[in-house]
């Protein structure tokens, strides 16, 4: 337990330093966007209301933004960061959305403990800041236990295959490896499909950082190394390369979509 409290010090410090800033989950805000208009094309197919949890929501700013583009939908924001949900609530005052949608401080350890139900669980890079493989699979065991019936769960999380795929690109250009990062542990895929076999039915599995990540942690990434400076996330090839569609496996963000059983 002592490297999941770690990690969430880590979090309530970078609430602390970010406050209701885009980056203070991720100084990749480009990357946000293309998670944030995968999970609102994904909720937009849902003509009917639905009661949605968007667990690990950090500081608020994917949940509003949703709210704000799939307006019929009822949304609880949740992270087990108290400091992650005092800006979040400080956010929700900046967007103006009172209705539909709360902020409270949960665990996704501890899900089935609040005695809620969803038809729709959300889960953008949550999962990977669980420490290891048990703390993984028990959260995917407290997912599927607080859905309703037929509920889905649509996870954006990051994969080590696609990781892999990425640095390799990089050695044919004689550009270091980028770790991952001390507070993440990836999943496998093979240990995915083994983790949900008895809970969920996988609908689709999406590669959706593929071009993204080969035109800025490669080909920008190379360029820099050759101009002798540091990349710069505000470069706007950023935002060009966020346009691109999701082909390849050259990134480790995936989008999975899963029915439970």
């Amino acid at each position: 337990m002592d490297n999941i409290n770690k990690i969430k010090e880590f979090w309530d410090s970078k609430a602390l330093d970010y406050g209701t800033k885009p980056e203070a989950t991720t100084n990749d805000v480009f990357m946000r966007h293309i998670e944030i208009d995968y999970i609102c094309s994904y909720l937009s197919s849902f003509g009917e209301p639905l009661k949605i949890l968007d667990i690990g929501c950090g500081n608020g700013y994917s949940t509003l933004e949703c709210k704000k583009r799939v307006k019929w939908h009822t949304f609880t924001g949740a992270d087990y960061s108290e400091e992650m949900i005092r800006a979040a609530r400080e956010q929700q005052k900046e967007y103006k959305i009172l209705n539909g949608i709360e902020f409270k401080v949960m665990d996704v350890l501890k899900l089935s403990d609040y005695k809620e139900k969803y038809d729709i669980i959300i889960t953008d890079r949550c999962l990977i800041n669980l420490s290891n493989l048990n703390n993984r699979k028990k959260a995917l065991c407290e997912i599927a236990a607080c859905l309703n019936n037929g509920g889905q769960y649509l996870m954006i999380e990051n994969f080590i295959e696609g990781h892999v795929e990425m640095n390799r690109l990089r050695a044919y250009l004689d550009l270091p490896e980028i770790p991952v990062r001390w507070h993440n542990s990836f999943f496998s895929l093979n240990e995915f499909r083994d983790s949900i076999k008895h809970i969920f039915k996988m609908e689709s599995c999406e590669n959706i950082s593929s071009l993204y990540y080969l035109v800025t942690r490669v080909v920008y990434s190379k360029l820099c190394q050759m101009e002798g400076r540091e990349p710069d996330y505000d470069h706007p090839i950023y935002e060009v390369a966020s346009k691109l569609p999701p082909i390849g496996d050259f990134g480790p963000v995936y989008a999975i979509k899963l029915v439970r059983r």
